[in-house]
């Protein structure tokens, strides 16, 4: 990540949000959505992936550069499966370059163009493709799936990310896991494209329900 990230969100909490939210189990969760179009079908209505997933502190800092990679999985989207890293680009993914996933690896042939580009060659696997964007959370860096998208062998993937960020409560503990759905509850909002934002959210403990309390 470059010295100063793209993006930098902090969620703020006071002490008494904090005590609820741990007395319940549950966690930060943040969705970045990717939009996916596979062999003319466009797949919107997969299940949802949860970038992120943690613990609060008082003052949390998520920051990232949006130059995701692009990864494979054999780890089915059931509902709250946490998708395993099965092979990764290794590097930030250029748009408009095919990257063709045979052999079990990666490999990327320059082209033009605005969207992440793959194409399953791999045999004897259910394969499931998508994006994974690195992030620091609190001082820790994460990389974790922005979603997930079946490619059967011999079919290409585009992939869009949206720079829509929804922010909200959940059980789930693990970053790349599957949600069922982004509840209507959620803070959702989409990221200025190519511009530096430091986004302030806050909690709202009467309705536990996240805002933006400066933009």
């Amino acid at each position: 990540m470059s010295q100063t990230p793209l993006y930098q969100i902090t969620i703020a909490f006071d002490n008494e949000s904090l005590q609820k939210i741990y007395h319940a189990g549950q966690s930060v969760t943040i969705v970045n959505a990717v939009s996916s179009y596979v062999a003319s079908m466009l797949a919107s209505a997969n299940a949802a992936v949860a970038w992120l997933a943690f613990r609060p502190l008082q003052q949390n800092l998520v920051a990232w550069d949006p130059r995701p990679q692009i990864y494979a999985t054999v780890t089915q989207p059931a509902p709250l499966a946490t998708i395993l890293i099965n092979s990764i680009t290794g590097q930030p993914a250029q748009t408009g370059a095919l990257y063709t996933f045979a052999q079990g690896f990666f490999s990327g042939a320059s082209g033009q163009g605005l969207t992440y580009n793959a194409a399953n060659q791999m045999s004897g696997y259910n394969i499931y493709l998508g994006l994974a964007q690195q992030a620091n959370v609190n001082g820790q860096q994460v990389i974790a799936p922005q979603n997930t998208t079946p490619v059967l062998q011999g079919q290409q993937a585009m992939f869009t990310p949206q720079q829509q960020i929804s922010i909200f409560l959940s059980t789930l503990t693990q970053s790349g896991s599957i949600v069922p759905s982004v509840p209507q509850s959620a803070l959702t909002f989409t990221l200025k494209p190519q511009q530096q934002q430091q986004l302030l959210v806050s909690f709202n403990s009467a309705n536990n329900t996240f805002y933006l309390a400066s933009a």
